[in-house]
């Protein structure tokens, strides 16, 4: 984090950004600030944080055609699950506009940003990964890789959400 001083107080910015496989999953993230000086008073702060599913935190670098690469995809079909995609700065959630990008490949302004993948599934009495592969026209490889914390490839349960990124460019794909 970044450590600023400012008139006797000290503000420190925690900046974490989940790792693949973390996907559905809940944290606590704490922090304890402590006095340097005698009585060395101390207080714990904790946030409770739900990793969302079907979202990718896009790196100023990165190119759709590079994310779609990553995750089985066509650059066309993130550009079309994105089409009022957000970003962050400051903590607040901001429209990134395609239009301000000429090339569709690059992201607007190189920012960093939360892009949606594809819809959130809630599985259904009777689903199984083979038969989402087929309803949404993908391969089970592909529901897989998008959920990282499956358990198998065979079991699913009722209410589990999953990340399922449709086949809607069968000859690109």
């Amino acid at each position: 984090g970044e450590l600023v001083l400012q008139q006797n107080a000290v503000y420190r910015l925690i900046d974490w950004t989940p790792k693949r496989g973390e996907e559905g999953s809940e944290k606590e993230i704490c922090m304890i600030a402590r006095q340097a000086l005698p009585p060395h008073a101390e207080t714990k702060r904790c946030w409770h944080v739900k990793v969302a599913r079907c979202q990718y935190c896009v790196s100023g670098s990165e190119t759709l055609a590079q994310v779609a690469t990553r995750f089985g995809t066509t650059w066309m079909q993130l550009w079309t699950a994105n089409s009022e995609p957000l970003y962050e700065t400051d903590g607040s959630l901001h429209q990134m506009r395609w239009t301000d990008v000429s090339d569709p490949h690059k992201f607007a302004h190189g920012n960093k940003g939360l892009m949606a993948l594809g819809p959130v599934y809630k599985a259904r009495q009777g689903d199984s990964l083979d038969s989402l592969a087929t309803r949404f026209n993908t391969k089970v490889d592909n529901i897989v890789n998008l959920n990282p914390d499956l358990m198998s490839k065979t079991s699913i349960r009722v209410g589990q959400e999953l990340c399922i990124l449709p086949g809607i460019c069968p000859a690109e794909g």
